[in-house]
């Protein structure tokens, strides 16, 4: 057997992003979330990987040595310590795994609209997952783009958005990362711990903004 490549010529869809920035328009997201919800519901080819639990808590350690996350000001430490325990259970009982189709780089950029149709195209990190998996990662860059906020979307994403948060928070420790992505980083930071605490009934981080940074 050979390998077969199947193409087609995206170049007269509309793509939201650009060298521009992002502009939808309206009625995009919707089709976008209507899009979303069509591939949630496919089950994945068992060839494809399967996502896998963590199984060491991103924030424990981060609690563990909390100064770098401080060091944010997104909250303060007494916010933390009063909130820190609720975020790691949080992280402890999401669950990505499933065998929904899971595109894995859900991002404006890999997002292109035929008439009403949403496409999605960098299928690179195709997995098996949690039907929720592709929304709860795309919710707050859409909303850094005038999207929705992700509360309205999933008012229940605490854990999804505990767990996003704590591995971009994760990842800024990284000393390599350009100036401009740390910025973008932070700015999700901000947006995925105010909507896990909105989703888990705790108080508003009292730190600086997303709108701030």
């Amino acid at each position: 057997m050979f390998p077969i490549l199947i193409t087609e010529d995206l170049s007269d869809a509309y793509w939201p992003a650009s060298n521009n920035g992002v502009a939808w328009r309206k009625g995009d997201i919707d089709n976008l979330f209507t899009g979303i919800k069509a591939i949630s519901e496919i089950n994945a080819s068992s060839m494809l990987p399967a996502q896998q639990k963590g199984t060491i808590s991103i924030w424990s350690k981060i609690t563990a040595n909390p100064s770098g996350f401080l060091r944010l000001n997104l909250c303060s430490e007494i916010w933390f310590n009063k909130c820190k325990q609720t975020l790691i259970d949080a992280e402890s009982k999401v669950d990505i795994t499933g065998d929904c189709l899971v595109h894995g780089d859900m991002r404006s950029d890999n997002i292109c609209f035929k008439g009403h149709q949403s496409m999605f195209v960098d299928w690179s990190h195709a997995s098996r997952g949690s039907k929720n998996y592709d929304l709860s990662m795309l919710l707050p860059t859409l909303y850094l783009e005038a999207g929705p906020l992700p509360f309205e979307i999933m008012p229940d994403g605490g854990r999804e958005a505990s767990l996003a948060c704590a591995r971009h928070i994760k990842r800024i420790a990284d000393k390599q990362m350009p100036d401009w992505l740390r910025k973008i980083f932070l700015k999700l930071i901000a947006i995925e711990l105010e909507w896990a605490a909105q989703c888990l009934q705790l108080s508003k981080p009292d730190g600086v903004t997303w709108q701030s940074l």
